[in-house]
């Protein structure tokens, strides 16, 4: 159970380091507030103001994000190029599921790039981080879980609350 729940809190954190990237790279990155990406380009940093980093800490993970900075945004930059083509492929006319079905896995390859991208980074970042830090991680990401899963349960109810209004 304690393995499944640090992989789980280590995908929680890459998915908040990859977001807050994507953020960042329509505004939030520089400090100019984002476009209402995740966060607004605040998630990351956020975490790490929870985490109560001493000056060397902080030092030491700008350190590790700073070597990383140019594959980070290219990683931000092709996932969101291949979200667009995701979504001008889903809504195009006339409908080509072929065209879907491609823009889909150029989708996943870029995830999964900025997937492996986030872990390495982590595994750059955890050294640094207290045994205390690390649970409040654990105790975050938890929490984050769970409020995705209201996220997730709100838009059924929303979604099956239409349909039951709209199919009589």
């Amino acid at each position: 159970m304690k393995v499944v729940t640090m992989v789980l809190s280590v995908v929680l954190v890459a998915c908040v380091a990859v977001g807050s990237a994507v953020a960042g790279h329509h505004g939030g990155w520089h400090g100019k507030g984002g476009d209402g990406g995740f966060h607004g380009g605040r998630g990351f940093t956020r975490l790490l103001d929870k985490l109560a980093l001493n000056a060397d800490q902080e030092r030491e993970i700008a350190s590790v994000l700073a070597s990383h900075r140019e594959k980070i945004g290219e990683a931000v930059t092709g996932t969101a190029e291949a979200r667009r083509g995701v979504k001008e492929a889903v809504t195009a006319e006339p409908y080509d599921a072929g065209t879907v079905k491609q823009a889909v896995q150029r989708l996943s390859e870029r995830q999964e790039q900025a997937a492996l991208l986030a872990g390495k980074v982590l595994n750059e970042v955890r050294p640094v981080l207290t045994a205390e830090q690390k649970e409040t991680v654990k105790t975050l990401s938890a929490r984050h879980a769970g409020r995705m899963q209201g996220f997730i349960d709100g838009r059924l109810e929303r979604l099956d609350d239409w349909i039951a209004k709209h199919n009589r």
